[in-house]
């Protein structure tokens, strides 16, 4: 026999318990074997099948698993049947019997204002036998209610419906024959039609009972399974509809607020008419699942599995929460890197042009104005070649620093900027600055990045002849639009575009690049302000 939770601490109960049923069963089998085979009683062969009924409830309530009270109440089906065997006037009471046991399947208890509801009148039933018609009512809502308070758990619903439904059949339809064709009504044919589906109700439910525990065991994987799952409140949404508990909540365990907060935000308090089962992780406090104390969560292996789920769940939660800071502080170091990176290179080229430009301007000048000994022409030609080679030189200088960013964006100063990018490109390029353009150093920098870029590959590769610059606000973002009439085919991939898309991801930007071969390139950065 299978061992259950509840007997676990008391180690005498289960195997008194059941000493006990087969001595009981056994006396009663004896006195029923007498009563039917007395003169004027039932043919040996029905006797033989009346005796083997009710050890089939016996014998399946022994093997079945799950709990004990459950187990017990359908013992107890046998036995009342035995007993109806030997007192005519009970011959109906293991049919009230039986629906308890169909009405608190699996767990034995009632689980609910219904299910109490129905074992009272099968009390009352076993007290006052009533009529079969009553009695078909009684197993008809019983599985009524089994199918509807028990829609979570398919085994669980469907045994005691399909088991209720077809005895509630058979009452009623016994009793339809019997009221209108009673020349037709054979009372042994309908009497061995109501054992024989008897004895399929006793050995499927030690099946069902195996086929509960493998579906609740299962539960916690079913729900984390399911789509609609997102963190905590969706399990909390998916269990409310599950179980049918509309107040169900999750609230996550806060330690800053050293409390449990709702989906709100706001701490969570707990009336009276509500339970609340706290969900740890070796200790650490993870949530509180709070509900109005349904049929279903007053299933212990229901309200353990529903846990695991929302234990799992905590800690996914957590653990992406951990990763999402993690990878904010990596994004804000990269930005912090870019950002570092690009003033030091701004300062480098400020330096290169106040101490290495200007004195090379100043010794250009310098060296022009130098006297020479008149008519000293292949002299004078050498200080002007000399002039030359220094503002080349200075030139140069200027030109490798002209890319680089100015220590002065920031607060709008990105439009003056690209005017003086565009004034010193060799093509043709116009520009447009919408108002309320301005935004920190480090976007402005981005953005000016994109526009230097944009000119340097349409002089290099695109063999463009015009370029438009275009920089304006759009739904709160900051955008620019570069254009050019070359030959197209840029490749996103490529390492120059690649760079500035990471630049702009880095404060949530995005880079959108337009180049169709043969017509032109336009790329379109937008970074929010």
């Amino acid at each position: 026999m299978a061992s259950t939770p509840g007997d676990a601490h008391r180690p005498w109960l289960r195997p008194a318990a059941w000493a006990a049923a087969v001595l009981a069963t056994a006396a009663l089998a004896v006195l029923a074997a007498r009563a039917d085979l007395r003169p004027g009683g039932i043919v040996p062969a029905a006797a033989v099948a009346d005796l083997a009924l009710g050890f089939a409830f016996v014998g399946g309530a022994a093997l079945a698993p799950g709990s004990w009270r459950s187990r017990a109440l359908f013992a107890g089906v046998g036995l009342a049947w035995l007993v109806g065997s030997i007192v005519p006037t009970a011959n109906l009471a293991y049919l009230s019997v039986l629906a308890i046991a169909l009405t608190t399947f699996p767990s034995g208890r009632p689980r609910g204002a219904r299910d109490w509801i129905l074992v009272c009148l099968a009390l009352v039933a076993l007290v006052v036998p009533p009529p079969r018609l009553v009695l078909a009512a009684l197993f008809a809502a019983v599985a009524a209610t089994a199918w509807v308070g028990r829609r979570w758990e398919r085994v669980a619903a469907a045994f005691p419906t399909a088991a209720s439904t077809a005895i509630a059949l058979e009452l009623a339809l016994s009793w339809l024959v019997e009221q209108t064709l009673p020349h037709a009504f054979d009372p042994q044919l309908w009497q061995a039609a109501n054992e024989l589906m008897l004895f399929v109700v006793a050995v499927g439910f030690p099946v069902a009972g195996r086929a509960v525990i493998r579906e609740r065991i299962l539960l916690a994987d079913r729900l984390l399974g399911d789509q609609r799952i997102i963190g905590l409140d969706g399990l909390a949404v998916l269990l409310a509809d599950t179980l049918g508990d509309p107040r169900l909540r999750i609230h996550r365990w806060d330690e800053g607020a050293s409390g449990y907060i709702g989906s709100d935000g706001a701490t969570v308090t707990v009336d009276d008419h509500m339970a609340l089962g706290l969900v740890d992780d070796g200790g650490e406090r993870l949530a509180a699942l709070s509900h109005t104390g349904t049929a279903a969560m007053n299933d212990p292996v229901i309200a353990a599995a529903v846990v695991e789920a929302v234990r799992l769940t905590a800690l996914n939660e957590r653990r992406h929460a951990a990763q999402r800071d993690q990878l904010a502080e990596l994004e804000a170091a990269r930005a912090r890197l870019i950002a570092a990176t690009d003033r030091q290179r701004a300062a480098i080229a400020a330096r290169l042009r106040d101490e290495v430009v200007r004195p090379i301007e100043a010794s250009a000048t310098e060296v022009r104005h130098i006297d020479v000994v008149q008519g000293d022409a292949a002299a004078r030609e050498a200080l002007e070649v000399a002039a030359r080679e220094l503002d080349a030189s200075a030139a140069e200088i200027l030109a490798l620093t002209g890319g680089v960013a100015p220590a002065t964006l920031g607060n709008g100063g990105l439009a003056a900027a690209i005017e003086q990018l565009a004034r010193r490109c060799p093509l043709p390029v116009s520009v447009v600055v919408a108002p309320d353009t301005q935004a920190d150093q480090d976007r402005e920098t981005a953005l000016f990045y994109v526009c230097s870029e944009a000119l340097a590959n349409a002089i290099k590769h695109a063999g463009a002849s015009r370029v438009s610059i275009e920089l304006r606000r759009e739904r709160g973002d900051l955008v620019v639009t570069v254009a050019d009439d070359g030959v197209g085919g840029a490749r996103p991939s490529g390492s120059g575009l690649h760079g500035l898309g990471d630049r702009l991801a880095v404060f949530g930007g995005r880079l959108q690049v337009d180049s169709p071969p043969g017509a032109g390139t336009t790329l379109t950065a937008r970074i929010g302000a």
